[in-house]
């Protein structure tokens, strides 16, 4: 039986949000991604496994727009720099979601519905739903906000002209600091099993992001 493949990257970002007094809120981000490590036939050779190669930087738009009490509707424009790291083209990707949240007393249910379309050499379409759960570490202080854990797992289906449709699944887990009153830092992790119904590998995410409120 063969081996998956596996790749292990890093992903850093930083996020704006901006808030209003209306329903609509705003966020402006950046983000970069690199893989440190790649599976090779050869396990002997740890040295050419480890390495650093950047893959791109994204600049992305997300508007939103609350539905109630627990719900937001989505639309957003992520373009991602490939062409002057590697040798794809560079990608633009519009996005449609709705995201539900219900809050208890210590923690938070999330759900997720986003639908995507993937400009590069050829279209290509993803459904992808998401369910997780949030956790207050930390008590809430007048200034301060709590040290939370989340936890989720997506289901991820993508389908093209010239793609077989492809399942893959999502595992994250990561911490939420914040570091003052407008701002906070992620870290965590994500484990992704991609196309495990065609010819399955495997990716692991070293997450980090800078967020401010506005």
């Amino acid at each position: 039986m063969a081996q998956t493949h596996f790749d292990g990257f890093i992903n850093p970002e930083i996020n704006l949000d901006l808030k209003t007094e209306t329903p609509w809120s705003y966020t402006f981000g950046i983000a970069h991604r690199s893989i440190v490590f790649t599976d090779i036939e050869d396990n002997s050779q740890f040295d050419d496994q480890v390495k650093y190669e950047a893959e791109f930087i994204e600049l992305n738009q997300y508007t939103h727009f609350k539905l109630g009490e627990k719900g937001k509707a989505t639309v957003a424009a992520r373009y991602r720099f490939k062409d002057i790291f590697i040798d794809k083209h560079d990608e633009l990707r519009l996005l449609q979601q709705y995201s539900h949240k219900i809050k208890l007393n210590s923690f938070s249910l999330k759900q997720r519905l986003r639908f995507a379309q993937r400009f590069r050499e050829e279209l290509v379409l993803r459904w992808r739903y998401r369910i997780g759960a949030s956790f207050k570490l930390s008590p809430a202080l007048a200034d301060k906000e709590p040290l939370i854990f989340s936890a989720s797992t997506e289901s991820v289906w993508e389908f093209g002209k010239y793609n077989k449709p492809s399942l893959g699944q999502r595992f994250t887990g990561k911490f939420s600091l914040p570091i003052g009153a407008n701002s906070k830092v992620d870290l965590g992790l994500e484990y992704r099993h991609r196309n495990y119904t065609h010819q399955p590998f495997t990716e692991l995410f070293l997450i980090s992001a800078l967020n401010i409120s506005l």
